[in-house]
């Protein structure tokens, strides 16, 4: 009865021991999985903030290229003018 008594106890500590493990290493994971999530955050942000400063960069020289062909286009319609003036002198 003393070794059903005793194989029972070292049983037990063995349970318990390699539940102990069990818990040490899920709140291993639970820490990188949270550490992961808040990385994981974080870089999102900074892709978003890059993301603005392009589209800021493209819109800027969209406008910048729409402003050069507008001037352009008020240089050309002054053109008739020009070549008048010009005939005018020769």
């Amino acid at each position: 009865m003393e070794d059903i008594e005793r194989l029972t106890e070292d049983y037990r500590v063995a349970v318990e021991a390699r539940w102990e493990e069990y818990r040490a290493l899920h709140s291993e994971c639970v820490g990188v999985a949270q550490q992961a999530r808040e990385r994981a955050g974080e870089a999102r942000v900074e892709l978003e903030a890059r993301a603005a400063r392009i589209e800021a960069q493209a819109r800027a020289a969209l406008e910048e290229e729409r402003e050069r062909g507008e001037a352009a286009k008020r240089r050309a319609a002054r053109l008739p003018e020009l070549a008048g003036l010009l005939a005018r002198l020769v």
